[in-house]
C-alpha cells in the first residue's frame, strides 16, 4: 500500500461489503482490522449452492480500506456448479393406522446423493402434543452425513395416550440440512391410542315374576390394546364367573357372567345397587332394580337341576348331585350370601348323595331361616332356596 510515497506502518484495512449477482455469497461474519507493516488479514467467505443449477456464477468481493492510492480493491469471484446437492427424504408421510404400526414403528430414510458430506444441523418436532420418540434415538446434532450415505430414523409412539378429541392427529418432523429443508408428515388414528371398554346393559331389572332368575350381562374390550379384567364387585349378589380374575381381555374380547339373587334385604322393597366393573381401562358400572318381594317369594334361583329333600328341613338335609366330569363344590350359604359351610368339593363321577347335619363349619347347628345351597362347576352354578325349622 502507499501513503503519498511513504512507507506505510499503519494502515487499517474494513471489509464492508460483498456484491455478487445473487445471494450466494457472503462472510459468516464482519471481518475488519489493523494491519502493520508487513502483516496480513484472512477473511473467509462462504459460498452456497442452495437453489443454484448447475453452472458458472460470478460476484466481485469489495474490499474498503485507508489506503490513500488504493481504497477499493475488487476481487472477481467465480462460483463453479459441477453437482447439484441431492439430500432426499422418504417418505414425505408416515401412517399409524394399525397397533402393528405402532408396535413396529415407520423408518424415514435421509440419503445423501452427492459426493461430499452434508451436515444434518437440526430435527424439530411441531404440531400436537402427543409422544412419540426414535428408537434408536438421534443421532448428536450437528451430524455429518457422509457421502452416499443413509441414515433411518424408527418412529414409535406408545400405548396408549391420553383421550384425544379428534380422529386423525397430524405433527412435522422438521429436517434441517446445510443444503436446505425436509418435512416428514406423522400422521396417526387416534382411535388406537385410547381405551374403550363397554358393559352391557346399562341396567337390569327384576321388578316383574317373568324377570326373576339368572341374568346375563357382559364387558366388551373395544380397544386395540388387551386390557385387563381386575374385579367384579356385585355387593350380596352372587356372579358366576367363566374366567378367573384377574382377565386379560384380548382386542375386540367379550366376557359374559351371569347374576343370581341370593339373598333378601329386610325393610326394603325397592333395592338399587351396581354391578361395579374394574378395568385397567376404569370402571363401568350396570344398574341393578330389584323388587325384594319378588325375590322373597321364589322358591328355586335359577332352575333347580339337583335332587335336595326335605325341603323345609329339620335335622338332616339330603343333595343329590348328577352325574358331573367337572370338579363340583357344594356350599351352604345363609341369607346375606355369606358362606356358612362347605358341604362338598369333588367330582360326582357317580350319583353323588350329599348329608348334611344342620351344623355350621365350627360344628354348631344353624338357626332356622332360610338358606341357599349354591353349586358349581365349571359350565354352571346353581343356587336353590332351602328352608330351616324345627
Amino acid at each position: 500500500y502507499g501513503d503519498g510515497g511513504c512507507r506505510a506502518t499503519n494502515i487499517t484495512v474494513s471489509i464492508t461489503r460483498i456484491e455478487s449477482e445473487i445471494q450466494w455469497m457472503g462472510l459468516p461474519s464482519p471481518v475488519s482490522g489493523s494491519l502493520t507493516a508487513g502483516e496480513s488479514l484472512d477473511a473467509s467467505v462462504l459460498c452456497s449452492a442452495i437453489e443454484l443449477e448447475v453452472g458458472i456464477y460470478e460476484g466481485t468481493i469489495i474490499i474498503s480500506s485507508n489506503d490513500p492510492d488504493n481504497p477499493v480493491v475488487e476481487i472477481p469471484v467465480t462460483f463453479d456448479v459441477t453437482e447439484l446437492a441431492d439430500v432426499t427424504v422418504t417418505p414425505d408421510t408416515i401412517w399409524f393406522l394399525t397397533i402393528d404400526d405402532m408396535i413396529e414403528g415407520k423408518l424415514i430414510n435421509i440419503n445423501n446423493g452427492t459426493g461430499s458430506g452434508i451436515p444434518i444441523n437440526e430435527i424439530t418436532e411441531t404440531g400436537t402434543d402427543i409422544p412419540w420418540y426414535f428408537d434408536p434415538a438421534l443421532p448428536n446434532l450437528p451430524y455429518n452425513l457422509e457421502a452416499g450415505q443413509e441414515l433411518e430414523l424408527n418412529v414409535f409412539i406408545p400405548l396408549p395416550v391420553d383421550l384425544v378429541t379428534v380422529n386423525i392427529l397430524y405433527e412435522n418432523l422438521n429436517i434441517e440440512t446445510e443444503v436446505g429443508s425436509h418435512t416428514v408428515v406423522v400422521a396417526w388414528d387416534s382411535d388406537l391410542l385410547v381405551y374403550n371398554v363397554t358393559s352391557n346393559p346399562d341396567t337390569i331389572w327384576v321388578i316383574e315374576e317373568s324377570q326373576v332368575g339368572e341374568h346375563t350381562f357382559s364387558v366388551t374390550n373395544n380397544s386395540v390394546v388387551p386390557v385387563t379384567l381386575e374385579e367384579v364387585d356385585a355387593s350380596f349378589w352372587y356372579v358366576y364367573f367363566p374366567v378367573t380374575l384377574p382377565y386379560e381381555m384380548l382386542p375386540q374380547e367379550t366376557v359374559e357372567m351371569e347374576i343370581a339373587i341370593i339373598g333378601i334385604v329386610p325393610d326394603q322393597y325397592i333395592v338399587y345397587d351396581s354391578i361395579m366393573i374394574t378395568t385397567t381401562a376404569g370402571l363401568n358400572k350396570i344398574m341393578l332394580v330389584v323388587d325384594m318381594d319378588l325375590i322373597s317369594e321364589i322358591d328355586e334361583l335359577p332352575e333347580n337341576q339337583t335332587n335336595i329333600f326335605p325341603n323345609p328341613f329339620t335335622d338332616q338335609l339330603n343333595i343329590d348331585l348328577p352325574v358331573s366330569e367337572s370338579s363340583t363344590i357344594v356350599e351352604l350359604l345363609d341369607i346375606n350370601g355369606s358362606v356358612v359351610s362347605e358341604l362338598f368339593n369333588g367330582i360326582p363321577s357317580q350319583l353323588q348323595s350329599v348329608r348334611w347335619n344342620v351344623s355350621d363349619q365350627y360344628g354348631n347347628k344353624v338357626k332356622n331361616g332360610i338358606y341357599f345351597i349354591r353349586i358349581s362347576n365349571k359350565d354352571k352354578t346353581e343356587i336353590i332356596k332351602v328352608i330351616k325349622m324345627d
